[in-house]
């Protein structure tokens, strides 16, 4: 592609990714407000932040045999119009007068955003591998993976404040709303991506499931992001209930956690994807997610103390997580040639949804949380994130690097 098709494929990309992101991340800091309106606790609750990834996990790993026969374009298209029904749902279906038929309609609302949204990841990632030179990649990389921190400058915030003034369901509303005007400017502007297209025919539909079996590194590449995501997850879930009965927010400051770490990380985030590109994907690496250790236990251990200090905390948190994924994920791609790339980020995505729902499970099972009393073991699972990410780490070390 010409320099500005790039451009505007990398913008596109990060608009899908920033709708995709802000709907995710929704549930999260709403985690409180769920509990009450759905009058569950804290075990049912990890049932609604695991729904979305295991419906994700089901349609990647399906995703595999075929993603690599469409047009890109094609693929990332149906998702999307899917994801898009499915985030409408979820603001529009929980409407009745029983909390128990509100929760399954919402539980089965946020399935069918995960069975469309959950092959987004696989297809953003493999247009950008398709698209960009693997010199040049981290650094776009860090351009698409900024919509994560503008989600939280700008998505969570905004959405945490409709959520106040006119309910939960809003935001979700409003972000389903904004994809179908998406929708239309990717099927207007988003050339197609075919090129991978010329290799694949002759493939058979599982050549990349083959492969993946018959190589060790694709197989400790899917292994190092089920660690390396397992190992930040499993704290993120009950990050807001935590902070707002233990530390001392209220539900209103909770937005000031995803702005301040946001803004942060969207500095910090292109600076990583240069450096990556300098100095080597492995070694900024190995440096974000040594650094990435500290604030996982500091955010699960912190008692009432003031705000300021609270914000520095998880913005430390923000910077060194989303350090660390950009030269992770930029990695992901450049394992195999283009014709699997599709199935292979496929794959990743399936593994990612996996660890999501693992680690939502694991924090239901360990973390108390009941109505109007303290957050108990959240500290454990601090720990817990430490040795997934110690466990990454390490499998780095086996993972090699392309030269290009």
């Amino acid at each position: 592609m010409k320099k500005g098709s790039i451009t505007l494929v990398i913008l596109l990309l990060a608009i899908v990714q920033f709708t995709h992101i802000v709907d995710f991340m929704l549930i999260m800091p709403m985690g409180e407000t769920l509990m009450s309106y759905f009058e569950i606790d804290g075990q049912k609750y990890s049932y609604l932040v695991a729904g979305y990834p295991v419906a994700a996990f089901v349609v990647n790993i399906g995703g595999i045999f075929f993603l690599d026969k469409l047009n890109r374009k094609t693929a990332l298209l149906i998702g999307y119009l899917g994801f898009t029904i499915g985030t409408i749902a979820c603001g529009v279906l929980p409407n009745t007068d029983d909390p128990t038929t509100n929760y399954y309609l919402f539980l089965g609302a946020r399935v069918l955003t995960g069975l469309f949204g959950g092959i987004l990841n696989s297809q953003v990632f493999s247009i950008v591998g398709d698209a960009v030179p693997f010199e040049k990649r981290a650094t776009a990389m860090s351009y698409v993976m900024m919509a994560f921190s503008v989600a939280s400058v700008l998505g969570v915030p905004l959405s945490l404040l409709m959520m106040n003034v006119w309910g939960w369901q809003m935001p979700y509303v409003v972000v389903g709303g904004i994809s179908i005007l998406v929708s239309f400017f990717i099927m207007v502007y988003l050339p197609p991506v075919t090129g991978h297209l010329e290799n694949s025919k002759a493939q058979k539909s599982y050549a990349t499931f083959l492969e993946v079996i018959r190589s060790k590194k694709l197989s400790k590449g899917l292994l190092f992001m089920l660690l390396m995501v397992m190992g930040q997850f499993t704290i993120i879930p009950f990050i807001a209930p935590y902070m707002i009965k233990n530390v001392g927010f209220t539900q209103e400051q909770i937005f000031w956690i995803y702005f301040v770490g946001g803004a942060l990380t969207i500095v910090t985030s292109p600076f990583v994807g240069r450096l990556s590109d300098k100095y080597g994907k492995k070694k900024l690496f190995f440096i974000m997610a040594s650094l990435s250790t500290i604030p996982l236990i500091w955010v699960t251990n912190l008692g009432h103390v003031p705000l300021p200090a609270a914000l520095a905390v998880n913005a430390l948190f923000f910077v060194c997580i989303g350090g660390r994924m950009v030269p992770a994920n930029t990695l992901m791609t450049a394992l195999v040639p283009p014709q699997l790339r599709g199935g292979y980020m496929s794959m990743n995505s399936a593994v990612q949804s996996l660890a999501l729902f693992l680690s939502s499970i694991i924090a239901g099972m360990i973390v108390i949380a009941k109505e109007n009393q303290p957050i108990e073991n959240y500290n454990i699972m601090g720990y817990i994130a430490v040795g997934f990410s110690i466990c990454a780490i390490f499998l780095m070390t086996q993972i090699e690097e392309p030269k290009k």
